[in-house]
């Protein structure tokens, strides 16, 4: 099984490596615990949401582009983790560094652009394909540093804030395994 998001490479992952806890929780939305084994990183995403199978992503709506997900890459210097976690093919409109107990790093809201296409003699304007809010988190140890990027894509501007408070959730509840 593969594991893939916008601009990234790809990763392996085994589906039976995740394991949900629901949370005593009465606030609207239910959220559940997921824990990813291979990662260790366990993190709060609505109960309610589908996960959209292969990827660690979850949606309100099966078949909609509005989603959040976490996706990771272990990296070697000097790339750093924005090269190696944000869509190519995107504008950074903000970026504000952030610190969790476990790790450091930074929030961006980007527009992700189709691909440009030659054609004939004619230009034409970029289109803005998805709107991001990324959560760049590096946890470093002796021999590596593993990035996690925490993230909600939307068709635009006004879907992706419907994500940000499920977002917020999901980064600020965001644990390593002990």
């Amino acid at each position: 099984m593969v594991f893939w998001s916008s601009g990234c490479s790809s990763w392996t992952t085994a589906p039976e490596s995740v394991s949900a806890t629901p949370m005593p929780d009465s606030d609207a939305p239910n959220y559940e615990i997921v824990a990813i084994a291979e990662t260790g990183l366990s993190f709060d995403v609505p109960a309610n949401w589908q996960r959209l199978e292969p990827i660690w992503a979850w949606s309100p709506e099966i078949a909609g582009q509005a989603r959040v997900a976490v996706q990771w890459e272990d990296i070697q210097r000097p790339v750093e983790m924005e090269a190696a976690m944000l869509p190519q093919n995107a504008v950074t409109l903000e970026a504000e560094s952030i610190e969790l107990s476990w790790g450091q790093g930074r929030r961006y809201t980007v527009e992700v652009y189709a691909r440009a296409v030659p054609s004939r003699g004619k230009e034409s304007a970029p289109q803005v394909v998805a709107v991001e809010s990324q959560v760049l988190i590096a946890v470093v140890t002796d021999s590596s540093r593993r990035v996690f990027d925490l993230y909600a894509s939307a068709r635009d501007a006004e879907e992706r804030s419907t994500l940000q408070p499920v977002l917020q959730r999901m980064w600020t509840s965001a644990q390593p395994a002990p």
